[in-house]
């Protein structure tokens, strides 16, 4: 019986024979069993070859198009969408090298092409299909939106479609994810420089932002301290107004008086 999420591999008269998931039966003397094989989402860590002492690096050292070393700590996630074509092509033991080397070289040539300060913009670390993303790209642009790069910029998201289209293509593998969770300089003194960079930033910007608040604090002051002063020309010039027109009132009363008088 073979389980759901897996595929039993056969040889039938020296042929490979795939079995599906469900129940077989091999009666056939020629018909051997030799493993199962599983299609569902599997993952590898991205680390270097083992150094001289038999130890792996916990880091994967990469150099930035700047010169920069530094240390990623990345997985790969894959699955076997077309075994007999992965088994045929590549041999069943040696998916896992393939699919971690492949992924090391290209995660390489991604660094290396790129700035310091562009490594961390990952706006979605998902590979896609390349046709995908073009379909996606002709969706927006239809309705006058921009289209939204796959990972870290357009170029190395279009690299690493072609990677994704190819291993699908010519080996029956499909790379589903790469998911790069430690990014970290390892120049000790330019990592502490921009450290340093980075508090006096914060630190300028929080005084930046004190001043503007402090500005604007100023500036609501001063309209309201103009505003009390037109209201107070304003109470004034009615007081003026209020007893000229009194002064006029009892002007013409008495002028009417003295007319009547006489």
């Amino acid at each position: 019986t073979v389980n759901a999420g897996e595929v039993a591999v056969t040889f039938k008269a020296g042929n490979l024979a795939v079995l599906p998931p469900g129940r077989h039966y091999i009666e056939a003397i020629d018909h051997t069993f030799d493993d199962f094989l599983s299609t569902q989402q599997l993952s590898i860590r991205l680390t270097p070859p083992e150094d001289g002492r038999g130890k792996e690096n916990e880091l994967l050292t990469c150099e930035t198009k700047d010169l920069v070393s530094i240390g990623i700590r990345a997985d790969v996630f894959y699955r076997i969408s077309d075994p007999e074509q992965a088994i045929m092509k590549v041999g069943r033991e040696f998916i896992p090298e393939l699919v971690k080397d492949t992924s090391i070289a290209t995660l390489n040539n991604i660094i290396r092409s790129t700035a310091l300060g562009e490594i961390a913009q990952s706006s979605q670390p998902s590979a896609q299909s390349e046709a995908e993303h073009a379909t996606k790209v002709q969706a927006t642009q239809a309705m006058g939106e921009a289209g939204t790069p796959l990972f870290f910029d357009k170029a190395h998201d279009q690299f690493l479609a072609k990677l994704h289209d190819d291993f699908k293509a010519r080996y029956g593998l499909e790379i589903t994810n790469i998911r790069i969770e430690q990014f970290k300089i390892l120049d000790k003194a330019l990592s502490q420089s921009i450290a340093g960079q980075a508090i006096k930033t914060a630190a300028t910007q929080s005084e930046l932002a004190n001043l503007e608040g402090q500005t604007q604090i100023a500036t609501q002051q001063q309209e309201r301290d103009v505003r009390l002063q037109q209201l107070a020309a304003e109470a004034e010039a009615r007081r003026v107004q209020i007893k000229a027109d009194s002064e006029k009132a009892q002007a013409e009363a008495l002028a009417e008086a003295q007319r009547v008088r006489s």
